[in-house]
């Protein structure tokens, strides 16, 4: 084990032996690694975005957007229908198969036998 550590201390000695090396090798992805962190920034806000449409315009959804609002797992957003579907289309994707469609392929008729 001590010659393990030996030959480590002797290619560290090595390789951190001109300020280039240590410039590439620990201080500038530290400075890189500070400075993207700073620029990206964390949000204060680290709850989920709910999309909410309200046609009703009760009293009763005004006392559920309040209490959604005061939950600490989402933060509604509340939007007008056309804006929300809008939004909505690009990340709707069509299932697989339609309720009570086959997902099996025909088969081939070189297979079955048929021409």
């Amino acid at each position: 084990m001590e010659k393990i550590f030996a030959i480590a201390l002797k290619d560290t000695k090595l390789r951190f032996t001109g300020i280039t090396e240590w410039l590439f090798f620990l201080i500038l992805p530290i400075f890189f690694t500070f400075i993207l962190a700073g620029g990206t920034g964390a949000s204060p806000d680290n709850r989920v975005r709910l999309t909410v449409v309200d046609l009703a315009h009760s009293d009763l959804s005004q006392e559920l957007l309040t209490a959604l609002d005061k939950s600490e797992a989402v933060h509604p957003e509340v939007s007008q229908l056309a804006a929300a579907t809008g939004s909505r289309k690009s990340n709707t994707r069509r299932p697989a198969s339609e309720p009570g469609e086959s997902t099996a392929r025909p088969a081939s008729p070189a297979l079955t036998g048929g021409s």
